[in-house]
């Protein structure tokens, strides 16, 4: 477009017909909370148990997991601050913070006080890491996440499922407890519960 604006070059790309997807819908994807406690039961290091719950249990995004910092959680409220996601489609290859998917994304999350007890022995343990879950002033490659999380899903004997299907077993969850479908949404950050109900 830029060339035939300012060259006057013919954009062919015109004449090119989009791909059409010929994929049938996949099946949402979610863990019982049955599988879940076999998935988390099987996972040696405390920082891969203590990143599965937490997508578990606050059903955020891979994203907004990984950009996490300790100044974004507030222990004595048990919240943690969602407000930017971690980026890894750089030129050089490096991770970027950005800003969440859509203005609902930006929450505060409440976290069960048993995790944050454990996630506050995590921090005195590991004061010199910047985030979270990362090493030092890095954060957890996604590669990791995940690769891990399919080797502990297979040692469950469970199903595989996506990184992504946490959030769905999160959601799946609340609403089996009953929780109104408003407050799930909210949680997951979605833009509105039609999101959530779909």
């Amino acid at each position: 477009k830029f060339a035939e604006r300012y060259y006057d070059i013919k954009n062919v790309m015109q004449r090119v017909e989009p791909p059409r997807n010929t994929q049938h819908k996949k099946e949402i994807q979610y863990w019982t909370l049955e599988e879940f406690k076999a998935f988390i039961a099987v996972c040696e290091e405390e920082r891969f148990k203590l990143v599965y719950e937490f997508l578990y249990i606050t059903g955020c995004r891979k994203g907004e997991t990984l950009a996490l910092k300790w100044e974004d959680i507030d222990f004595e409220k048990k919240l943690v601050k969602i407000d930017k996601t971690l980026t890894r489609r750089t030129m050089d290859g490096k991770h970027k913070l950005s800003s969440t998917k859509n203005e609902t994304s930006d929450r505060a999350v409440t976290l069960p006080a048993n995790y944050c007890e454990r996630l506050s022995k995590y921090r005195d343990a590991n004061k010199d890491c910047l985030y979270i879950f990362g090493t030092g002033d890095k954060p957890m490659h996604e590669n990791m996440l995940m690769r891990y999380f399919k080797a502990y899903a297979k040692k469950a004997g469970i199903k595989e499922i996506r990184i992504h299907d946490l959030r769905h077993s999160c959601a799946s969850l609340l609403i089996s407890q009953g929780i109104s479908i408003v407050a799930v949404s909210n949680r997951l950050g979605h833009k509105n519960i039609t999101q959530t109900l779909n």
